[in-house]
């Protein structure tokens, strides 16, 4: 049906990817490596990625990516434990949407570790512009940079207050410790 439209609209699909391609492609996306076979079968591939390094190397990329690449500026003891947790959700095949709502709700050990990774380097005062900003992206799917300053004019969605509304919930409920 999919290659029927695509033909009454002249679009022509690029050809499908190779394994070895596949493989190259996850390299560079998840930092794992996996055997060209592992890609046509959805078990192997399940165990390859589960496999402790690239579990390990998914778990750091992924945390870097919803960090805003902060995680690399905080304490290696906090962001290690972090890690190890991501990894053993990839490699349990645990649920990792339970893990980070833990980490969110302040019923996980780490809670105060992924806070940390969220603030980390942040220029602004204790890092809570940078908090809010990614805690927007990831619960929300929500880019606030512009609505700290100004209401959207693009999307004409976001508004200020409700940035500082936001920042506000955060201020009063996030502590320290």
């Amino acid at each position: 049906e999919m290659q029927n439209y695509w033909d009454a609209v002249g679009i022509n699909p690029t050809p499908e990817a190779t394994d070895e391609e596949t493989v190259t492609r996850l390299g560079k996306i998840l930092g794992a490596k996996v055997s060209a076979d592992a890609v046509s079968e959805v078990d192997q591939l399940q165990a390859e990625l589960a496999q402790s390094l690239n579990a390990e190397a998914i778990a750091r990329r992924w945390l870097r990516q919803i960090t805003n690449q902060r995680s690399g500026r905080m304490d290696a003891e906090l962001r290690d434990r972090l890690v190890s947790e991501i990894a053993r959700c990839i490699q349990t095949g645990g649920s990792f949407d339970k893990t980070v709502a833990g980490w969110l709700n302040g019923e996980s050990e780490n809670s105060g570790a992924f806070f940390s990774a969220l603030a980390a380097g942040s220029r602004s005062v204790g890092g809570e512009h940078g908090m809010a900003r990614s805690l927007a992206a990831l619960t929300l799917n929500v880019d606030v940079r512009c609505t700290r300053c100004h209401d959207s004019y693009i999307e004409g969605t976001g508004q200020q207050s409700d940035y500082w509304n936001f920042f506000a919930f955060l201020k009063r409920s996030v502590r320290k410790d």
